[in-house]
């Protein structure tokens, strides 16, 4: 901002403030809309923006030789404002040149708390954390961009070479903080001991939690791709184990302030970060899903799923137990979003979420429930229900995200499979490929 306010000195600048003003302009034309102030014509909800967004990409790509921070960020908002639209390929070559540029402008230092006093030409507190943020968005967007496909992922943990960002105040107030790595407990180790607090991690915010939970989703995929039959998931030092433990171990590391509780809402309310806050518990929950693939391979269509043997069929049923309880978790969060405005159901990956719920919900008590159980049509109701507002949910991001009424429409249909009474095989056969949402994700 204090750049604006001295003008305009370079393209990069001003390709900057176009990529900024076309996601303004969407989202001054969604939020008439979804206030109720008026109803803007589909055709206005699809084109807002768009003519700032080209503008942006014409001056970004007329010397995408040249890189900067500017450039780099404006990759960064250019590639969400695509996604957005479910333009996936535009998103996806974005994803390259952003990262190709995050790794000619890394963001670490080893004055980790600006003490050099002698270099007046350092950058300052605000500027080196900014850059830690940006090198960390690149992280995130490449992880998200790959799909936890090895070849298509550029950049690596060992890559990036700096801390995790810090809390909102410290950055604000422009406090100089050293806070962990990716590792839990761990600092940059060419810091003097001298500088390390006792609780580094107290410097750490919303952010530093939401990117180890996107590292441990990476992790996941990549097991759950390559499954190894040496290591059956049963195995208390399986991979699939150590991989449980950590999402355990990192929800029990969540301060109190990213936890997901009644005063931690209203707090996150009042400061304007709920969206984050339901973005990284459904992400956390999200994990659970992925993990736990492997316990439904006529679901998610694993290429070599394991079989497990009766003598671990308690396993087996706990696992998929708990992957339809954190299915059932998105629900609910995403339920309290929407009540307190569908402003806060705006990141683009809500909808997939609630679509992979959806799915579980209904492939759990379509195929796994035994309706001999005494709980059994109370489950069943249950997951109706919920699987409702998960379509009520995806009507309400519709005017977010096209995909969304599309994904809508899909659950619509497969409920209609449910409460018709199909057959449990044609109804699964249509929750593993109705909609065709893989095509989108190997797109992406």
């Amino acid at each position: 901002m204090r750049q604006l306010d001295k003008g305009l000195g370079s393209d990069d600048e001003s390709a900057l403030l176009h990529v900024i003003c076309a996601h303004g302009a969407r989202f001054l034309v969604l939020g008439s809309c979804l206030q109720g102030d008026v109803t803007p014509p589909p055709a206005l909800l699809r084109t807002a923006g768009i003519q700032w967004a080209k503008q942006a990409e014409y001056l970004m790509l007329a010397n995408f030789g040249k890189i900067s921070v500017q450039r780099l960020m404006t990759a960064i908002l250019l590639h969400d404002f695509h996604f957005r639209l479910g333009e996936y390929g535009q998103a996806l070559m974005l994803s390259g040149l952003a990262v190709r540029m995050a790794h000619a402008n890394p963001g670490g230092s080893p004055d980790v708390l600006c003490a050099d006093d002698d270099d007046a030409a350092a950058p300052s507190v605000a500027s080196r954390e900014s850059r830690r943020r940006l090198m960390w968005a690149c992280y995130v967007l490449d992880a998200w961009a790959g799909s936890g496909v090895d070849q298509l992922t550029l950049l690596r943990e060992n890559d990036i070479k700096i801390q995790l960002p810090c809390n909102e105040r410290n950055f604000g107030l422009r406090i100089p903080s050293v806070t962990e790595t990716l590792a839990v407990g761990h600092v940059m180790q060419f810091l003097p001991p001298a500088i390390v607090p006792r609780r580094p991690a107290a410097n750490m915010g919303i952010m530093a939690y939401y990117i180890r939970v996107v590292a441990l989703w990476k992790r996941i995929v990549r097991y759950v791709n390559h499954l190894s039959p040496n290591t059956p998931p049963w195995e208390p030092d399986s991979h699939f184990a150590a991989l449980d433990a950590d999402l355990h171990l990192w929800r029990r590391e969540l301060p109190d302030f990213v936890e997901y509780s009644t005063e931690t809402i209203y707090a996150r309310l009042d400061s304007n970060q709920f969206g984050a806050l339901v973005l990284i518990h459904c992400t956390y929950h999200h994990n659970y899903l992925e993990l736990y693939k492997l316990t439904m391979p006529d679901l998610f269509k694993l290429a070599k799923p394991f079989v497990f043997p009766p003598e671990h069929r308690e396993f087996l049923q706990t696992a998929q137990a708990n992957c339809y309880y954190h299915a059932r978790r998105i629900t609910h969060i995403l339920a309290d979003a929407a009540e307190h405005g569908t402003r806060f159901l705006s990141d683009s990956l809500l909808p997939f979420f609630v679509y992979d719920s959806s799915r579980v919900m209904l492939y759990y008590v379509a195929r796994l429930l035994d309706p001999n159980w005494t709980d059994a049509e109370t489950k069943m109701k249950d997951a109706i229900r919920a699987v409702e507002n998960n379509s009520r949910v995806l009507r309400l991001m519709s005017t977010l995200f096209p995909i969304a009424q599309s994904l809508s429409v899909t659950i619509e249909r497969w409920l209609f499979k449910v409460q018709q009474t199909v057959s449990q095989d044609e109804l699964v056969s249509s929750l593993r490929s109705e909609h065709g949402l893989d095509a989108h994700r190997s797109e992406m």
